[in-house]
Formats: structure tokens, sequence, C-alpha cells
């Protein structure tokens, strides 16, 4: 869903959601300085996330199965401990630029994701795959790295896909509907390096909330794990990007 500039959840909710994002029944905070039970859920509905009142409690329920950082490590040769998972952010390649430790970003939800041309998107929960990998490299940035991005995805998903085409040079489509669609960022850095950060945006699960132009895996008839994709799209972009 596009939107016409960046907001954020408040803090309060933030925190919360930092608080359930286990999957499990929570009590409310003792404090009150994270906000009124009813207007929390409140704003959660606003925003989207499953966020119900349980037994006295709160729970935040997972429209498919969490990201698990283990399973992307194992499947993309990468190490855990430099995957980073917010259960949410503004956008995924924005986290990726601001911390230096990490070398992978994934998130259930982005409510400030960056398209070309400034175009800022919001997304639902934990229906599709968000994620930015990030390294850095001596040669020139190369004009066709954002093609080679999507190319990568490409590679992986058209045996199954036989309408599956990329429209020039960052998005992929199934006939006339987009499924994803890729954005490459570079920053300068010391010596001579640059670093890079490609951020890839795919419908996956059932969203009701499509638009009539976009379609997702779930449409057509492709069942996949976000965890188990995330693991082999970085797989490849490791190889092409070497």
């Amino acid at each position: 869903m596009a939107i016409s500039a960046p907001e954020a959840p408040s803090a309060a909710l933030q925190a919360l959601l930092t608080t359930v994002a286990d999957g499990l029944p929570h009590a409310w905070p003792a404090d009150d300085s994270s906000g009124l039970p009813s207007a929390l859920l409140a704003e959660a509905g606003e925003w989207g996330f499953p966020l119900y009142a349980r037994d006295g409690g709160v729970q935040l329920e997972y429209p498919a199965a969490p990201l698990c950082a283990q399973e992307i490590a194992d499947i993309g040769g990468i190490d855990p401990a430099h995957i980073h998972l917010p259960l949410c952010c503004a956008s995924t390649n924005a986290e990726i630029l601001q911390d230096a430790g990490m070398d992978v970003c994934l998130t259930e939800s982005q409510w400030a994701g960056r398209g070309r041309r400034g175009r800022r998107w919001s997304s639902p929960f934990g229906r599709h795959l968000y994620l930015s990998y990030r390294w850095t490299q001596l040669r020139p940035v190369h004009a066709a790295l954002t093609i080679v991005a999507a190319l990568s995805v490409f590679t992986l998903l058209r045996a199954r896909l036989p309408d599956l085409w990329v429209k020039w040079p960052n998005d992929l489509w199934v006939g006339g509907r987009k499924l994803g669609g890729i954005l490459v960022e570079a920053r300068p850095r010391r010596h001579e390096e640059t670093r890079l950060v490609v951020g890839l945006g795919l419908n996956i699960h059932d969203d009701p909330g499509l638009p009539a132009t976009a379609v997702s895996l779930a449409d057509l008839d492709i069942r996949v794990t976000r965890s188990a994709l995330a693991g082999t799209i970085l797989r490849q972009w490791r190889e092409d990007f070497a």
C-alpha cells in the first residue's frame, strides 16, 4: 500500500510488540507508561498488527510461520549473528545502513519501505518477505547491479512461474501483476570502498489488502516459508555478487 509520508507506530506500541514477539500470551506491563490496553489494541489494529487481548493479557498472532534467523543462516550460508530480525521497522534498507554489525535484515512489517523515485510503502504484518542484504566492495558500482539482483530472484522462481518476467530495471511481474520489487542503495566509504545494500519486497502469502495490480505466490498456488526462500535468495545473491 502506498503512503504519502513516513509515519511510525507509537513508542509504546513498538515496545509492546517487542515483548510479545514470541507469539505467546503475555501479561500487560505492570506500569502505565506503556499506555492503556484499549488504546494500544486500537493502534495495533490501525497498523494491521494482529494483537489480541487474551485472558487478561495480550498475544501476537502470526498469520504465517515467523521468520527464523537460524533457518535463514543455514540455507544462506551466513553467520546468524549477522542477521537482524526486528519485529517491525521503518524499512530494512534504512535499518541495515544504520548498523555496522549486520549483513542481513528482515522484518515482519515495515511502515516506510522505500522504492525507486522516493516512493514509500507500508507492508502488512507477517505476510510477505522484506529483506535487505549488505556488503562492501572496492570496485566501482556497476549500473546493472539492480537488474542482476532481480534476475537472481527470477532465476530461482522461473521454473515454477512460467509467466514471470522482469520489468526493467527492478520489478518482478507475473503476467500483468506485480510480484515484487528491488531497491539498491550505495554509500561511499573510506579507501574507495562502497557499501551496497540490495532490498527486496516479495509478496508471499494470502493478503486481502493487495491491490488488483499485485499478486502473491499464494495466489499462484505456490506455498513456501519465508525463511527458506530468504535463505535461498541470499545464497544466490552471494554467488551472483561475488
